[in-house]
């Protein structure tokens, strides 16, 4: 929004991290000899000369902050003529800023609670099952033990009642005892 030489500072987008700058002096005396060098720190190692061209250009910049520096230096005594900085900034895309890494961190633990929801209802179900199936196993040897009893009583109770009968019905059969008695049997 303002011109380069008062700018301070430039805010890339994510997709903008290819960029040129190209740079020249004031100075139109022919006598004047100079050569540039830059370096975007960084990112850069350590100074570049700039030889014949008059530009920097830079292609894949990571996001982050650099601080691009260009000097003016005297061609024959290698003293420092003039010097020029500005910060970049180059945006994360969307989804490695801090929101994002918000949204991811949210999103696994919700995955975790999920997961353990999920599986503590299956145990609990399986836990429910197993109950049930042993009330159940409980239930049927329940009515197994009454039915023994039962059966075990019948037998008590039936053995002394055929001896009964029996000897009832012998005594039904002799014209030893009254009518009214035989009704009796």
């Amino acid at each position: 929004t303002n011109d380069i030489s008062v700018t301070d500072h430039i805010t890339f987008g994510p997709k903008q991290n290819v960029f040129k700058l190209d740079f020249a002096s004031c100075n139109y005396d022919p006598d004047f000899r100079h050569k540039y060098e830059y370096m975007l720190e960084g990112f850069d190692n350590g100074w570049i000369k700039a030889n014949e061209k008059s530009y920097a250009s830079y292609t894949n910049i990571s996001p982050g902050d650099y601080e691009f520096k260009i000097r003016a230096v005297d061609a024959i005594y290698n003293d420092v003529l003039g010097y020029k900085s500005i910060k970049l900034e180059i945006e994360p895309p969307f989804y490695r800023t801090w929101y994002a890494y918000l949204v991811y961190i949210t999103l696994f633990f919700s995955l975790i609670i999920l997961f353990n929801y999920f599986y503590l209802s299956k145990v609990q179900l399986a836990y429910k099952l197993s109950r049930e199936q042993q009330e159940k196993n409980n239930q049927n040897e329940l009515n197994q033990n009454k039915l023994r009893f039962f059966t075990n009583i019948s037998h008590e109770f039936q053995t002394p009642l055929t001896l009964i009968i029996g000897s009832l019905e012998l005594l039904k059969k002799t014209d030893l005892l009254p009518s009214k008695a035989k009704k009796r049997i």
